[in-house]
């Protein structure tokens, strides 16, 4: 799947593995995925960054992403 959507940054694909760990799995992850390049583009960047994919998480479950800190 994070071939798939081209996420190559080391951060970002454990952040998005750490999402499809919680509740939901990939469905979540690849709607997670779709709305943090929505926000990308309407800041006319090119890069997705973990702040779109922690804000895009937020906004489509109402809560902040857990941290996975010493779960890795």
């Amino acid at each position: 799947l994070l071939d798939a959507w081209e996420i190559t940054g080391s951060g970002l694909r454990k952040t998005c593995r750490w999402m499809a760990m919680q509740p939901g799995h990939l469905r979540t992850l690849n709607k997670t995925l779709r709305y943090a390049y929505m926000l990308m583009r309407s800041d006319e960047r090119e890069e997705l960054r973990e702040a779109d994919l922690k804000l895009a998480w937020k906004e489509l479950t109402g809560t902040e992403l857990p941290s996975f800190e010493g779960r890795e």
